[in-house]
C-alpha cells in the first residue's frame, strides 16, 4: 500500500489481527441485539438489500472492477480521502441496491410465481399418483 495507509496502525491491526476484527463484530451485534425495534417501511425494504450489497461488492471480479474505475489508489495521498470513501461506498450501496431491487421485481417475481403454480399442484399431483398405484397393486 502506498501513500496515507503505508504505515498506519489501522493497516497493521487490519492486515494480522482478524481476531480483534471478530470480537469487534460480536460485540457490536450483541450492542444491536439489546436495542428496542425499529420499523419504518422504507428503511426497512433499503436495509433488505444488505446481504445482496455484500454478496455483489465482495465478488473479486466487481471488486476489482471498482477498484480500477474508480482508481481508488490515486486517492491515498488525497487531502479527501475521507470524503471520496463514504461517497465510494454510498455509490456502492446504491448501485447494488438497485440491482438488488431489479433482482426482487423481476426474478424473484417470476420465481414465486413458478412455486405457486407449479409446485403447489405437486402434492396433488403425488397423491393421485400414489392413489392409482395403491388401486393398480390392491
Amino acid at each position: 500500500m502506498e501513500g496515507v495507509m503505508q504505515e498506519t496502525l489501522y493497516m497493521d491491526f487490519y492486515l494480522e489481527n482478524k481476531f480483534f476484527i471478530l470480537i469487534g463484530s460480536l460485540c457490536l451485534f450483541l450492542l444491536f441485539l439489546k436495542r428496542k425495534e425499529f420499523t419504518n417501511k422504507y428503511i426497512n425494504y433499503l436495509a433488505g438489500s444488505a446481504f445482496c450489497v455484500y454478496l455483489i461488492h465482495c465478488n473479486c471480479f466487481f471488486t476489482a472492477s471498482i477498484w480500477s474505475i474508480f482508481k481508488v489508489k490515486s486517492y491515498y495521498n488525497s487531502p479527501y480521502l475521507f470524503i471520496i470513501g463514504i461517497l465510494l461506498t454510498l455509490l456502492l450501496y446504491i448501485v447494488c441496491s438497485g440491482i438488488d431491487i431489479i433482482r426482487r421485481l423481476t426474478i424473484e417475481k417470476l420465481w414465486i410465481w413458478i412455486i405457486d403454480n407449479k409446485l403447489n399442484s405437486l402434492p396433488k399431483w403425488i397423491e393421485d399418483k400414489t392413489d392409482a398405484l395403491i388401486e393398480k397393486f390392491i
